[in-house]
């Protein structure tokens, strides 16, 4: 609910923090799939990479989110 609370104050679902990391790099790295996939469905940057060169699916993977990580690979491509 929150992130629709966000996307409703117009705020872009793209922005990232001082570290370069996004919506998506925290909902893949905390286990949140239905976060994830709303943001999906409003089609945010899947490959953005943090000031540590880390993506979202490397967020998923190092928590073994294999939910989160089957959504990524399918979202990329990959």
């Amino acid at each position: 609910e929150e992130i629709k609370k966000i996307e409703a104050k117009g705020i872009d679902l793209n922005s990232a923090d001082y570290d370069g990391r996004t919506a998506l790099h925290l909902a893949a790295s905390e286990g949140q799939q239905e976060v994830v996939e709303y943001l999906i469905q409003r089609n945010v940057k899947g490959d953005v990479k943090d000031r540590w060169g880390g993506t979202p699916i490397k967020d998923a993977k190092r928590g073994k989110h294999t939910g989160i990580i089957n959504v990524l690979s399918a979202y990329l491509n990959e």
